[in-house]
C-alpha cells in the first residue's frame, strides 16, 4: 500500500487486498485503501462482497461496482455496471429486506416460492448476525424445500 501511496501511476490495481486477512485486518484495510489511495484511480478486483460493504462503509459513493461476466454467445460480455439500486441491496440488509417486502412480495408470498427464495440467503444472513440458530433454520429450510418438491 505505500509503494501505492507514493507511486506515480494513475490507476492502481489491487488484487482481492483483504482474502488473506482475519476480520480485524480487513477493516484495517479497508480503511487504508479509502485514505491511503484517496485522490488515485483504483482498480480493485474481488469476488469478496465483504470488502464492497468495508469499503461503502468507509466512505460513502467512493466506488462504482461492476461486474465481470463471462457469458456465453449473444450475451453482453465483459464488465457490466451495477446499478445504484442493486448496489444498495448489496450494500445493506434494510434495502434487501425492503426488497422482499415490497417490491418481490407477490413473487414470494407463495409458500414454496419464498422458501426457496430464501435457501441462498440463510448460510449468509447467519453469518452476519453470529447466529447458529439462523444456520440451523437455512438447514431446515433446505431440508424444507426437499420435502416439498420430493428432489
Amino acid at each position: 500500500m505505500l509503494r501505492a501511496k507514493r507511486s506515480e501511476a494513475e490507476i492502481i490495481v489491487l488484487d482481492d487486498p483483504i482474502s488473506s486477512f482475519d476480520s480485524i485486518y480487513k477493516n484495517k484495510i479497508a480503511f487504508i485503501i479509502v485514505k491511503f489511495l484517496e485522490g488515485k484511480k483504483q482498480v480493485i478486483l474481488t469476488h469478496n462482497t465483504e470488502l464492497i460493504k468495508l469499503l461503502a462503509h468507509q466512505k460513502r459513493d467512493c466506488f462504482n461496482l461492476y461486474l465481470f461476466n463471462n457469458a456465453k454467445e449473444n450475451e453482453v460480455n465483459g464488465f457490466i455496471r451495477v446499478n445504484s439500486k442493486e448496489q444498495e441491496i448489496l450494500l445493506y440488509l434494510d434495502k434487501l429486506l425492503d426488497l422482499f417486502r415490497d417490491t418481490i412480495y407477490e413473487e414470494i408470498k407463495n409458500e414454496k416460492n419464498f422458501l426457496v427464495s430464501m435457501i441462498p440467503f440463510m448460510r449468509g444472513y447467519s453469518k452476519m448476525i453470529a447466529s447458529s440458530e439462523a444456520d440451523n433454520l437455512s438447514w431446515k429450510l433446505k431440508i424444507r424445500w426437499y420435502s416439498i418438491f420430493d428432489v
